[in-house]
């Protein structure tokens, strides 16, 4: 249910608004050549490269990142390269060097950039219109969903850990509040479900999100050897029914006055 796009960035600044997609313009050619057929050389297509980024900033920064968190998750800071993150978007070292400065700082703005992604989903949800069981519901399972589709996540944030969070260190205030709202989305929910007498006193926002996180988390990061271990696979077309359940009625029991006796609006996942 969550929502599978990813949010475009406002050049010159960090994780503002989503547009609704990349729309690539393709024309015919019917008349004569012109200078645009003639073949480039690289150090042109570098140029003309820029010229197109100009143009479409909000995308082409997108882009990158979609990039970067790609590279980064695979191969780490160290191992990564940025005539790889080049080559994944087809385009020019120069132009990812004329967005961000260095390795290091398109790093920091991917790491940024996968959690902006995740806010963005919860937010699009617009819990605010839905019963508090079933919001809670919805929330469960687009963090699910946003898991499985995007696994480059979940290596980037280990690998951020195994750093002892020194990326982290250099994110903006603007960003910091922006990851904040995850707390905001769970707390309307608990608010308005012990109005209503469907959820206990006693858990909070933070409480529920590191539940949910982390059993959402461990599903992919530990599915290799949880599988060799226990011969469950986490993500198996066999097994991701009953897991993905599993959760889900971990983390609303973890909550709910009557966990019994209260219905699940939304069915079983």
């Amino acid at each position: 249910m969550a929502p599978t796009g990813r949010g475009r960035l406002k050049h010159g600044q960090v994780l503002e608004t989503r547009a609704a997609g990349v729309h690539m313009r393709r024309t015919t050619q019917t008349t004569m050549p012109t200078v645009s057929d003639i073949p480039v050389t690289r150090d042109d297509a570098a140029d003309a490269a820029v010229t197109r980024a100009k143009r479409d900033p909000d995308a082409t920064r997108h882009d990158i990142l979609d990039a970067a968190v790609a590279e980064f998750s695979e191969h780490g800071l160290a191992g990564a390269r940025i005539d790889r993150i080049a080559d994944r978007m087809k385009a020019s070292k120069r132009m990812i060097y004329y967005y961000f400065g260095s390795k290091e700082e398109l790093y920091r703005e991917a790491l940024v950039a996968s959690y902006h992604w995740i806010r963005e989903s919860e937010v699009d949800l617009h819990l605010e219109r839905y019963e508090p069981v079933a919001g809670l519901q919805m929330l469960i399972r687009s963090t699910l969903h946003h898991f499985e589709q995007n696994s480059g996540f979940i290596r980037i944030v280990l690998f951020e850990n195994s750093l002892e969070g020194s990326a982290m260190q250099w994110m903006t205030d603007d960003a910091y509040r922006m990851n904040q709202s995850a707390l905001g989305v769970i707390d309307d929910l608990l608010s308005r479900g012990r109005a209503q007498g469907v959820f206990r006193e006693g858990p909070d926002a933070l409480d529920v999100h590191q539940a949910l996180t982390s059993l959402a988390f461990f599903r992919l990061s530990d599915r290799s050897t949880f599988h060799y271990l226990f011969h469950r696979d986490m993500l198996g077309e066999a097994d991701s029914p009953h897991v993905r359940s599993l959760i889900e009625e971990t983390v609303l029991r973890l909550v709910l006055a009557d966990p019994d006796g209260t219905p699940r609006p939304m069915g079983s996942p």
